[in-house]
């Protein structure tokens, strides 16, 4: 069958996504045609520079603004035309035909949060020319729009049941295995009842399925499919993803991944990671990677490992990760891994207040987190770190503690990225949030009782920083990590 997949904007723009790649790899192993359609990455090239920062943090509130759960479907296009005019009735009816065009017959979306809604307009003008093209909906934002307790039965929410009235199908999970699953029984017109991780309307009656448990043996993936860089001009030339791990071992209390990742941890074998690098250097001549992991510095020995293969089989990368805090990193481990191509290394630090890091339940001192960056900046790695504005439990003695530890750690700092907490479902703070003593007012911004962080404190405080990363001089960009020549 021809199989179309579909990005939507918003999302990162710096590279191919991931999970499509693995996506096209799976599928034409099948046997089946698979065209991209990254729709996200042709929107911002097509735009002034003015535009292009509606890709920034400061504007994704313009694209996840009241979420699909709460407002009615023909309310998107009205709320989207208001706050993003230059996506315009034209562009979406063009990304319509176009699909159509390519003849394909099963339509497959990745789903963002802040790429829903606008899926759902082109799922909609998709379906207004041909209602005959099956679309399936998949990716993080699924899991995040549904309840999954860790038994790993669906419970039905409002999101779900509105991309239901668009689409076809609607999978849950990762998806390497269950696409081919799907696309049989849509080929074949087949029951989806016991279709592991999907939800689909189905002679008038939903069929809701349990989600299929996580794949434990990466090492059987087959390889990514980028083909899409000989159609697309991605923002970091010659920049691709890869994954050495799926999930991750912390469970920060404002963070979704242990939900989204069902609470498992699994790796890829050091030697598994290693051939695909170099099978995707031969296919596409490039030499960066950022590893897409949660965190690439959970088990030193895995990562010594990949160092010491890179390093032992001369192969000439560039690279870099996200990291945690990590007590047993050294001098020895960094500078292997700076000798292994490593470009630069993102530390969730989040924030300087000892009482704040244990609220969030990240477990290690900040001082731990200073001996991290002085060790990583002296053996050539970029330091990059992420900072938490306006945690429930922060003062603004430890916003103050916060600054002062960057200022006075400005010289082992290379880039600075900066967010305002949120409290996003699935996470230990949305679970408890009346517990906590957290309350919502009428726009749904959250405020403690006591009224000293509320939305207008936690703004105060951005500008604050802002402010002073200006003063400081500091690389304030919107994106984690980068290569530098």
């Amino acid at each position: 069958m021809k199989i179309a997949l579909v990005q939507c904007p918003m999302f990162n723009v710096r590279m191919p996504q991931l999970g499509p790649a693995y996506l096209k790899s799976n599928l034409e192993i099948g046997g089946h045609n698979v065209i991209q359609f990254d729709f996200n990455i042709s929107l911002y090239n097509s735009l002034e520079e003015e535009n292009r920062a509606y890709w920034n943090y400061e504007f994704e509130m313009k694209w996840t603004k009241n979420s699909i759960d709460s407002e009615r479907l023909e309310d998107i296009e009205t709320q989207i035309n208001e706050d993003i005019q230059f996506l315009s009735e034209p562009t979406l009816e063009g990304w319509a035909e176009d699909v159509i065009k390519s003849q394909a017959e099963i339509i497959g979306f990745t789903i963002y949060y802040s790429s829903a809604k606008v899926s759902i307009l082109l799922a909609k003008k998709i379906k207004q020319l041909d209602k005959r093209r099956k679309i399936i909906f998949g990716g993080p934002a699924i899991l995040s729009f549904l309840d999954v307790p860790r038994d790993n039965t669906v419970g039905l929410t409002m999101p779900i049941n509105n991309i239901l009235k668009m689409v076809d199908v609607v999978v849950a999970g990762e998806g390497e295995e269950v696409i081919l699953d799907v696309v049989e029984r849509l080929k074949e017109n087949k029951t989806f009842k016991g279709c592991l991780g999907v939800i689909v309307n189905e002679n008038d009656s939903l069929v809701v399925n349990r989600l299929r448990l996580p794949n434990e043996k990466l090492d059987l993936l087959v390889f990514p499919d980028f083909s899409i860089l000989n159609s697309h001009r991605f923002t970091d030339k010659g920049f691709l993803p890869i994954i050495a791990s799926r999930g991750c071992p912390n469970r920060c209390t404002f963070c979704d991944f242990p939900y989204l990742d069902r609470y498992k941890l699994r790796f890829r074998s050091a030697k598994n990671v290693i051939e695909e690098i170099k099978w995707q250097i031969g296919k596409h001549k490039i030499q960066f990677f950022h590893f897409n992991d949660s965190v690439i510095n959970t088990n030193l020995g895995f990562l010594n490992e990949i160092c010491e293969l890179i390093i032992r089989e001369g192969i000439s990368i560039r690279w870099g990760a996200s990291a945690i805090i990590n007590a047993e990193m050294n001098k020895v481990l960094f500078d292997k891994m700076k000798q292994s191509g490593c470009e630069y290394l993102s530390f969730g630090i989040e924030s300087a207040s000892e009482k704040v890091l244990r609220d969030m339940r990240k477990f290690f001192r900040i001082e731990t987190a200073r001996r991290n960056m002085i060790d990583c900046h002296d053996a050539g790695i970029s330091v990059c770190t992420n900072w938490i504005i306006g945690y429930f439990t922060e003062t603004e003695d430890d916003f103050k503690q916060t600054l002062r530890f960057i200022e006075e750690n400005i010289n082992y700092i290379n880039e600075i990225d900066v967010a305002l907490f949120s409290i996003k479902p699935h996470t230990y703070v949305y679970n408890n949030y009346k517990k906590l003593g957290i309350l919502f007012d009428k726009k749904s911004n959250w405020y403690v009782l006591n009224k000293k962080n509320n939305y207008k404190v936690r703004s105060r405080r951005l500008r604050k920083f802002r402010q002073f990363q200006e003063k400081l001089g500091t690389n304030m960009n919107n994106r984690i990590g980068g290569v530098r020549d």
